[in-house]
């Protein structure tokens, strides 16, 4: 029987498992970019505020109605004296109702300028999100090919630390025997040094990258996954 320890362990294991196999290709990203990117999402409220404006601004060629009522209720009712005695000229509690129906036949313009003003300030609108949806959608295919690139660079840069360790070993075993000088183990030590240093160089250059990947597409910065560099054709807006 398995201990609770060694339960939680595999459970452990196998979520771990499960969220490497998770795969990220560059369409899912362009698609999770158009829909949930902040800066876009942002420019099409925008876009949608302006289209309110044109509606406002439209409502000026239409007749307006006004209702008003209201409910008067007074100690004693008003009431004047004539010759003596007192007449009541209206209730002490009465209600009221007005309606009334506008039309403006003419304003000098004002309507059909603000109307117009409102509709090209709702094109200038649609137009900046569009620019601004190209150009996010070229960052996303910039930093996505830019983690695949630097991934390859990392991978090289590992190899060659590990060579450049194998071959620091073989130095000092040289050295310890005598058949190489100092020197040549000082300058096996600086490649290493220099190799390490590009190795983790270009391991910051891959958490950059996903950084400003997970932002364009509005993930969590921590978030990671398999990118294909399966080179399809596809469609944005499809």
């Amino acid at each position: 029987m398995l201990k609770v320890s060694h339960m939680a362990a595999l459970l452990v294991l196998l979520w771990t498992s499960s969220a490497a196999a998770e795969v990220l290709t560059l369409k899912e990203c362009l698609r999770m970019a158009a829909e949930k990117n902040p800066n876009l999402r942002v420019a099409i409220y925008n876009e949608k505020v302006a289209g309110e404006d044109v509606r406002i601004a439209r409502s000026g060629y239409f007749p307006r109605i006004d209702v008003r009522g209201g409910y008067t209720a007074q100690k004693d009712p008003q009431a004047m004296e004539a010759l003596g005695t007192t007449f009541e000229t209206q209730q002490s509690d009465y209600s009221s109702f007005n309606l009334a129906l506008t039309q403006t036949l003419y304003d000098f313009g004002r309507t059909s300028s603000r109307y117009k003003r409102a509709g090209a300030l709702k094109e200038a609108a649609g137009f900046d999100y569009k620019g601004k949806e190209q150009d996010v959608l070229l960052q996303v295919v910039e930093a996505y090919y830019g983690i695949l690139e630097a991934k390859k660079l990392l991978k090289s840069a590992e190899e060659e630390v590990v060579q450049i360790t194998e071959h620091l070993e073989v130095a000092k075993n040289l050295f310890e025997q005598g058949v190489s000088t100092p020197n040549d183990l000082l300058q096996a030590e600086v490649k290493l040094a220099a190799s390490k240093q590009q190795k983790l160089a270009t391991a910051n250059r891959v958490e950059n990258r996903w950084l400003l990947l997970n932002f364009l597409i509005n993930q969590k910065p921590e978030y990671r996954a398999e990118l294909s560099n399966v080179r399809l054709g596809f469609c944005i807006n499809c």
